[in-house]
């Protein structure tokens, strides 16, 4: 009898410990982008695409979303780059991505899918303070914990801050032309945010700067399996167990 509930409890076990898993999200910020776009490149829309909202700041943690008619689908008068953007002298500040299969040229080139972003005053002097940020803010809706893997690409010559941010707090920033990032063991609640920052530096001129982003969560969640596999043990080890005390009455 011993034996044979050794082997169920083992069974249950091993059968949960094959089963057990983790939930787990990807979110790649470029090809999310670029499949919205492609879906609804032309007319008013929503600034948001997945867990993504195209905004801007003109303080870092802060954030304004676009109004659904700053979206826009020939940036700069490139057709294949589409976004949202103030409509000013420099249409700017400005979040797009690259919808072609192809390199477009700007000053340097925006690879296929590379979001874009440049900061800009929110008047119609796209030059005049206050400037803002552009910001690309991602909003979690499972908690769980995060990573954030991707680079800034200066695709101007303008000098600009690049940052990544959690909840408002700075977890990585760089005025290099190139920079890569590679941030783990991030803890996020449900609504917590991950800000993707371009600041001016202080001119706005020639500030267009590319962005690769993908982040990734997971939980540890046990799936529905694994807990049917539990019950069906504990079933099977009460008969066991009944057997057994009828067993002992007779």
């Amino acid at each position: 009898m011993r034996i044979l509930f050794g082997l169920v409890a083992c069974l249950v076990l091993s059968l949960a410990g094959s089963n057990a898993a983790f939930a787990a999200w990807v979110y790649d910020a470029n090809s999310e982008f670029k499949a919205f776009e492609l879906a609804n490149n032309s007319g008013s829309f929503a600034p948001s695409f997945s867990n993504f909202t195209a905004g801007y700041s003109q303080t870092l943690g802060s954030f304004t979303a676009f109004e659904a008619t700053q979206h826009t689908d020939n940036w700069f008068s490139k057709p294949e780059l589409q976004g949202w953007n103030f409509v000013n002298n420099f249409v700017v500040p400005a979040i797009a991505v690259n919808t072609s299969d192809s390199p477009v040229q700007l000053f340097n080139q925006v690879d296929p899918a590379q979001i874009v972003m440049h900061p800009g005053g929110t008047t119609s002097n796209a030059l005049a303070d206050p400037i803002s940020n552009a910001v690309l803010r991602f909003t979690t809706t499972n908690a769980g914990i995060y990573s954030v893997t991707g680079d800034w690409e200066a695709i101007d010559v303008g000098s600009t801050i690049k940052y990544v941010l959690v909840n408002g707090a700075t977890l990585f920033s760089s005025s290099s032309s190139t920079s890569a990032f590679n941030l783990s063991n991030i803890s996020l609640a449900n609504g917590d945010t991950i800000d993707f920052v371009v600041n001016s530096d202080g001119f706005i001129g020639s500030d267009t700067t590319g962005l690769r982003a993908i982040i990734t969560g997971m939980s540890a969640v046990p799936e529905p399996t694994t807990l049917a596999l539990f019950g069906l043990g504990g079933i099977g080890l009460a008969g066991i167990a009944k057997r057994r005390r009828t067993r002992k009455v007779a």
